[in-house]
């Protein structure tokens, strides 16, 4: 089983697996038409949404020295934006989605502690996660509620609604455990502790809701504009609810930035709205080209200290 798993954790392995299901998403689709709409994209859509990368990852420093900063940890805002910066072109470049995030608690931890460094990195991280659940679990709640265009193939939408609802149980099991043993001592008491002193006051809590909701609608709103770069139109309650499941597949840890699960979470998700599966296709390519053109800025202060 650990061969397996190293097996799979290995560089070659994910570029390898991300090469794999965009060949199969090329050769069962029409790769020729998905690469026609990438070359014909509009450059003004594509900007816009790289525009937005670029704020989410100024906003997301901010995130990060909120979050620091209510652990005990200080540190300037250009100091916090230059090392988002680097971390994204990390990784972009590295096969392993947290490998930038680890460099940036390694690099911030010599200035204090590592382990508050690294708890601060995990904890900004996990507020944006936080911060895009959210985002899909009102789009979705709003959608049982009004009239959408949104054509659900069948039990699909009772799926995403018993995962909601799952995750929304896991997050009251975790309040309740909390509660049970937080106060005592142990690597979980720790955690605990962690968490309540990064988010324990009405202040902080406050800044990260508003920060949260900035960062999320800057990412979801990116990848809504390479579908328009594309000719497909997004309706809100579609960028709410199909552009998080989308990025949430980015999450998984087999390919290299999530090629490839994107694309392909995408081409299943988007035409639930209506959007092609070409289009679906090459909105996504478009949104992992914006990406790297986004964390370009981060090459500038590679050497830097």
């Amino acid at each position: 089983m650990a061969s397996v798993k190293g097996v799979f954790a290995a560089p070659w392995m994910k570029i390898a697996v991300a090469v794999a299901i965009l060949a199969l998403l090329w050769r069962n689709t029409d790769g020729v038409a998905i690469s026609r709409a990438v070359a014909q994209a509009d450059l003004g859509w594509l900007t816009f949404a790289v525009v937005l990368l670029i704020a989410q990852t100024l906003l997301s420093a901010v995130r990060w020295r909120v979050t620091a900063a209510a652990l005990g940890q200080v540190f300037s805002y250009p100091y916090a934006v230059r090392e988002y910066f680097l971390s994204q072109v990390i990784n972009q470049a590295v096969p392993g989605a947290v490998v930038g995030d680890a460099t940036r608690a390694v690099r911030a931890g010599h200035q204090t502690d590592l382990g508050l460094s690294g708890a601060a990195v995990a904890l900004e991280r996990l507020a944006g996660q936080i911060a895009m659940f959210f985002t899909l679990a009102i789009g979705f709640g709003l959608s049982l509620l009004i009239d959408t265009p949104l054509i659900w193939p069948s039990g699909t939408r009772a799926l995403v609604g018993l995962i909601i609802c799952a995750i929304f149980a896991g997050l009251m099991v975790w309040v309740a455990l909390t509660y049970r043993y937080g106060a005592g001592q142990g690597r979980f008491a720790s955690v605990v502790q962690s968490v309540r002193q990064a988010f324990g006051t009405q202040q902080v809590i406050r800044a990260q809701v508003a920060l949260g909701g900035m960062i999320t609608l800057c990412n979801i709103g990116a990848f809504a504009a390479c579908v328009a770069a594309v000719g497909g139109v997004l309706p809100m309650l579609a960028v709410l609810i199909l552009v998080p499941l989308v990025l949430f597949a980015m999450l998984v840890p087999l390919t290299i930035s999530g090629w490839g699960l994107r694309e392909g979470a995408a081409a299943a998700v988007l035409p639930i709205a209506g959007i092609s599966v070409i289009e679906a296709i090459a909105a996504s390519i478009l949104f992992g080209v914006a990406i790297l053109i986004a964390a370009i800025p981060g090459l500038f202060t590679i050497g830097k200290s």
